[in-house]
């Protein structure tokens, strides 16, 4: 195998298509779990054996070789049913509470903190707030 370096934008694009298939899946089926249930998703989910940080790391650390990456991921698929049962609960509770209230479990849930893709989604958020006040800080180009 020829040693190749993923893009991190490419590599970005393939977890939210995963995610979101997943979810797709995931939505059309009712989950029931108690408070308790979750906070132990929640908590296996920060784990750094997670199959969410394995996941991370297979797509998105620059310092993988294909070998290594092939291996997380077929870690990664080994754990198919945990995975599709977080994405109906995190779908679950986006359904149930809004994406207003809800976000916070599926983020806590699909990209844990301590993924580099939780760091990006994070990094996204803050541009999208500074971004206002930047433009405000511009004056329009004149004529000379």
């Amino acid at each position: 195998l020829v040693p190749v370096r993923l893009s991190r934008t490419l590599s970005m694009v393939q977890l939210v298509v995963i995610v979101v298939t997943l979810a797709s899946l995931a939505v059309t089926s009712g989950v029931a779990y108690s408070p308790e249930g979750l906070q132990r998703r929640l908590d296996k989910a920060k784990r750094p054996t997670s199959w969410q940080k394995r996941l991370d790391k297979a797509l998105l650390d620059v310092d993988k070789n294909p070998q290594q990456r092939i291996r997380l991921l077929q870690k990664v698929a080994g754990d198919g049913k945990k995975i599709v049962s977080d994405v109906r609960v995190a779908a679950a509770e986006v359904q149930e509470k809004g994406i207003g209230k809800g976000h916070p479990i599926l983020l806590d849930l699909l990209f844990p903190d301590g993924t580099t893709a939780r760091s990006d989604l994070e990094g996204l958020v803050a541009l999208r707030k500074q971004l206002p006040e930047l433009t405000k800080g511009l004056a329009p180009p004149t004529v000379e």
